[in-house]
């Protein structure tokens, strides 16, 4: 019964929308856009319609939409939602919707760990700065408001407007022209962990990723010359189970190749002197 009544308050305010406009809305002409944003897949739309219901609110004057939901105790999820969509209706005289959809943005994460790691790896990094140069404390000054949303959103004040600009992907321009690179380009606040300004855009084989190289001399006692090897490490990959994304990090010992020089050199000499012998 609401909806037919809330239909017809639809009808009536479409019909006399400019009559009516100074009733309901600030702005004395045309359309205003009203924008939600969400990290919900294309087919998905239950948050447009919370976040779009909630958005009219706060640009329609007084009490008119709080009035118009549908909030019975017999109003289920698609009541609720017929509900917001029948507000966008009446008020679609006043302004335009739109629904904002970022290709990168994160829908959900998992921090392991304590609250207390999160704070603990947010006081090392700063404290870091005093040994470092200024590349490197740009760096951090970068990187510590990120690690203060980390906390934040540890601790349940999820800020959606820094998730969903952590990447965003667009189309490489080189490629068009037959450059090189990955076709793509990225650009959000995830550069900045590997040392790249704010606001800059790299292609993802461009990005330099840190890593670990050592050299060590193996030596045997007693004998003058050791062999040479590498420990060699740092990000290697990612593990992916059910849309569910780690970063994998590994560690190896890698022994440098003996020259098969000398033992080549030692072969053809021998050879040389049985010749001249025979």
């Amino acid at each position: 019964m609401w909806m037919l009544v809330c239909l017809q308050f639809a009808r009536c305010v479409n019909r006399n929308a400019e009559q009516l406009r100074s009733l309901f809305v600030e702005h004395s002409q045309g359309k205003i856009e009203l924008t939600a944003y969400d990290f919900e897949r294309e087919d998905e739309w239950d948050e447009f319609f919370d976040q779009m219901k909630v958005t009219i609110g706060k640009n329609v004057k007084g009490d008119v939409c709080r009035l118009l939901a549908a909030n019975f105790t017999t109003t289920g999820r698609i009541e609720s939602i017929l509900s917001a969509a029948c507000i966008m209706h009446t008020f679609k005289p006043y302004f335009d919707y739109s629904r904002m959809e970022y290709i990168c943005g994160i829908r959900q994460v998992h921090f392991m760990g304590t609250l207390g790691d999160w704070q603990s790896l947010r006081s090392k990094t700063e404290q870091l700065q005093c040994f470092g140069d200024n590349t490197f404390r740009t760096y951090v000054n970068g990187v510590l408001p990120i690690f203060d949303e980390f906390i934040q959103t540890y601790q349940g004040e999820v800020n959606k407007e820094f998730w969903i600009k952590v990447c965003d992907i667009t189309r490489n321009p080189r490629e068009r022209y037959g450059g090189g690179g990955s076709g793509k380009l990225i650009t959000g606040w995830l550069l900045q962990l590997f040392g790249i300004e704010a606001g800059a855009t790299r292609d993802p084989i461009d990005i330099d990723l840190p890593n670990i190289r050592v050299p060590v001399t193996l030596k045997k006692e007693g004998i003058g010359r050791g062999k040479k090897c590498y420990i060699v490490g740092g990000f290697h990959g990612i593990y992916s189970v059910e849309n569910r994304h780690k970063p994998v990090m590994s560690l190896s010992v890698i022994q440098e190749k003996e020259s098969s020089m000398p033992k080549l050199k030692s072969k053809l000499k021998s050879l040389f002197a049985q010749t001249h012998q025979g």
